[in-house]
């Protein structure tokens, strides 16, 4: 191997080092995220999701529920 390659892993090596850093750094930021959200009361992440709440549905539906055999019947 000549100064060239060796030079070239010496490099890498450093690189990979950085890499390695800038993961874990990565991966902590993302357990304190995931910490914050489950940290955070429902009632605060109900009124951000994307998808309605089921709860929330039953008014929509005119009363009607699914009965024994998934039949629907008025309340």
């Amino acid at each position: 191997m000549n100064l060239a390659g060796v030079e070239i892993i010496l490099n890498m090596r450093e690189k990979m080092g950085e890499m390695q850093t800038q993961i874990q750094e990565f991966i902590a930021s993302l357990n304190r995220e995931l910490a914050a959200r489950t940290a955070r009361p429902p009632e605060i992440e109900g009124r951000n999701s994307l998808i309605p709440v089921v709860s929330a549905l039953a008014p929509a539906l005119g009363g009607m529920v699914a009965g024994p055999g998934g039949s629907r019947r008025n309340r």
